[in-house]
């Protein structure tokens, strides 16, 4: 949480941020600042967390910070903040002390504006309201060279990730290694 809170606090214009759970205060304290700090701050969140009054979506209320929430029978479960057009932070944990602290996560910091690109498309889809099988596909080729690597984006329904997932597992030649929380698939 250390880097997310040092990229939230060099935010100089944007951030959304798409979120299920929102309870860890260094996070949320950074966001905070942002808003202070004149930082345009929007969030899609959970309308669980959102009805149940969790912390985070409390605070980013009474700041007025514009929220917007999946609906009650499908959960909205991204995590993703996008800083600036350039920034993308992406990961497997909620923004929860045990997201950070007891449980197992990955999350990965993208400098590429081709990438944060796709990730604001994403969110404004979100902040439209179409959620799950509501979205529609979006025509940005998936793939992105940052620094010499290859990252793919795709995100589901829409963009078929599992397919993709399933066109690496059905092309192993030797091994899978895998470290996954919930393998229900």
């Amino acid at each position: 949480d250390d880097a997310l809170v040092h990229m939230i606090d060099q935010a100089q214009s944007t951030l959304d941020f798409s979120v299920m759970g929102f309870t860890r205060d260094v996070i949320i304290e950074a966001v905070v600042r942002a808003h202070h700090r004149g930082v345009k701050v929007r969030h899609v969140g959970n309308a669980r967390h959102l009805l149940h009054g969790t912390w985070g979506y409390v605070e980013l209320e009474e700041l007025g910070i514009p929220t917007i929430s999946g609906n009650m029978y499908s959960i909205m479960h991204n995590k993703f903040f996008v800083i600036d057009g350039r920034f993308t932070i992406t990961g497997t944990g909620n923004i929860t002390p045990t997201g950070f602290v007891r449980n197992d996560n990955n999350w990965v910091i993208i400098d590429s504006p081709q990438v944060a690109d796709d990730f604001t498309a994403e969110f404004e889809q979100l902040f439209a309201g179409r959620m799950g099988a509501a979205k529609e596909p979006i025509d940005n080729g998936n793939v992105y060279d940052v620094g010499g690597e290859t990252v793919e984006v795709f995100f589901s329904p829409q963009e078929d990730a599992m397919g993709r997932i399933l066109q690496y597992v059905n092309g192993a030649q030797h091994s899978i290694h895998f470290y996954i929380f919930a393998f229900t698939k």
